[in-house]
């Protein structure tokens, strides 16, 4: 039976082209390990490897999300666990999964009893790790932005800020903006063999120094605001302390090495001392 894959798997970013390839390499060697996990009839935890079977002509087995656990839920923590995301990748991801609809949310009466009303940007920020300010940013991107514009913030190509700042020109205008957008910076060439010099900080004006510490501080923000996600983790808690132990482990044997190194070109300096000692009582 051939699967489509899930919109909820399909809010994250593809992979990039060498874990692809070191994917199929895995799936041809040895195969698929873990089971595609199948969610109305759809990929929604896999999809990779459910492709490169098909493409290898492997088995690829598959079990069913289990029907009490939130869709949501799941594929958000199963692919936090994998992939290494900006803060603008982790709102987009996190805004879009709770986005969707479930066949079951109950739409005409949402204060009934286990009725799933819409996560605020607040919720949503919570979750996300991220400041509201990137969450809103997101959802206009969502709202607003035309699919080459939201795939740019999903892959991380365009942080968050710019692409909500295309996402408020007309939808015409959005792609070309998001070229120009993803150009590359070129520096302008000296003259004759005068060295090129950076642009000194007097010269950049007022509203652009404060913008850029509103960027700056936004970072910083949702930085601080993912650590706490991620320190909140037992796991990542764990391996953090793991991590620390053997930086501790290290730094000893650092130590000892560059002792037994000292040891090592003293011993030679006695050496050579006692063989030009002994020459000279030969002579």
């Amino acid at each position: 039976m051939a699967y489509t894959q899930h919109p909820l798997s399909a809010a994250f970013p593809p992979m990039t082209d060498d874990a692809l390839m070191m994917l199929r390499d895995s799936v041809e060697s040895i195969g698929i390990q873990n089971p595609v996990v199948i969610f109305e009839g759809a990929v929604i935890d896999g999809w990779h490897r459910y492709c490169a079977a098909r493409e290898l002509g492997a088995t690829c087995p598959t079990v069913d999300l289990p029907v009490d656990v939130d869709p949501r839920d799941f594929v958000l923590a199963q692919n936090r666990a994998r992939r290494h995301l900006t803060a603008s990748q982790v709102a987009f991801v996190v805004t879009a999964v709770h986005d969707w609809v479930p066949a079951h949310r109950p739409v005409e009466n949402k204060s009934a009893p286990g009725a799933d009303l819409p996560k605020t940007s607040a919720e949503l920020a919570e979750i996300a790790g991220v400041s509201v300010r990137t969450i809103e940013r997101t959802k206009a991107v969502i709202r607003e932005g035309v699919p080459e514009l939201q795939a740019a913030v999903r892959s991380g190509d365009v942080p968050a800020k710019r692409a909500a700042e295309i996402a408020k020109r007309p939808k015409p205008e959005q792609a070309p903006a998001l070229k120009k957008a993803r150009a590359p910076k070129h520096v302008p060439a000296a003259h004759g063999d005068e060295p090129l010099r950076a642009r000194s900080i007097e010269s950049i004006e007022a509203p652009q120094i404060a913008d850029l510490a509103r960027e700056l501080a936004e970072a910083v923000a949702d930085n601080e605001a993912m650590a706490r996600v991620f320190e909140a983790n037992d796991q990542v808690a764990a391996a953090l302390a793991e991590a620390k132990r053997f930086r501790q482990e290290n730094r000893v044997l650092n130590e000892r090495i560059h002792g037994l190194q000292n040891e090592l070109n003293a011993a030679k300096r006695q050496a050579k001392y006692w063989q030009r000692h002994a020459k000279g009582t030969a002579e």
